[in-house]
């Protein structure tokens, strides 16, 4: 028998300390791998509950739906407004021009048709149609036209003395002018 077979270390003991190496090996490996799996178990069921119950609830989105609908409309009828305001604007701005042309014009001197266009450069186009008392009053007025500072290119398109239909009643001339203007008007 050689010294290697010998063994000073009984059997059974010899045989308990393998099987509680081996176990206690398989031991700790199983319980690593039991925490990992509850770890990854509780993770998954944290997100997944997360994920069912919803931040907010269904009523409280029904309501941030209304709320956005109703700054929407809120939003849509301050539009309208200044649409409307902007128009108005525009209405006013003819307004002016009408009260520029009544202040240069002479009293014996009236509109039967006035036009009144858009232009390039923020201008209008004027076209002024009607009666006067005389050339001279005509002449007058189509001065005063040009000496506004606001009012440009003004030129007599046509000038025609005629029959006055209305002759003789309240001082009225036999005769008088049917002119046409045409002018342009700066904007602001």
């Amino acid at each position: 028998m050689a010294l290697r077979d010998v063994n000073l270390v009984p059997d059974d003991l010899l045989q308990q300390r393998i099987v509680l190496r081996h176990g206690l090996g398989w031991a700790i490996s199983a319980a690593v791998i039991v925490v990992l799996l509850l770890g990854i178990y509780t993770v998954t069921m944290r997100t997944i509950s997360a994920q069912r119950r919803s931040p907010i609830s269904e009523q409280e989105v029904r309501k941030r739906i209304a709320l956005t609908i109703t700054e929407i409309e809120a939003k849509k009828e301050e539009i309208e407004r200044l649409a409307f305001v902007r128009n108005v604007a525009g209405t006013f701005r003819m307004a002016d021009i009408l009260d520029r042309l009544t202040e240069r014009l002479d009293p014996k001197v009236w509109l039967a048709n006035l036009s009144i266009r858009s232009a390039p450069e923020n201008s209008y186009e004027v076209m002024m149609q009607g009666r006067a008392f005389s050339n001279t009053r005509l002449g007058a007025s189509i001065r005063a036209l040009t000496d506004d500072p606001l009012v440009n290119n003004v030129a007599l398109r046509s000038s025609n003395e005629i029959q006055n239909p209305i002759r003789g009643e309240h001082g009225m001339p036999p005769r008088i002018v049917k002119f046409s203007i045409q002018a342009r008007i700066a904007g602001e």
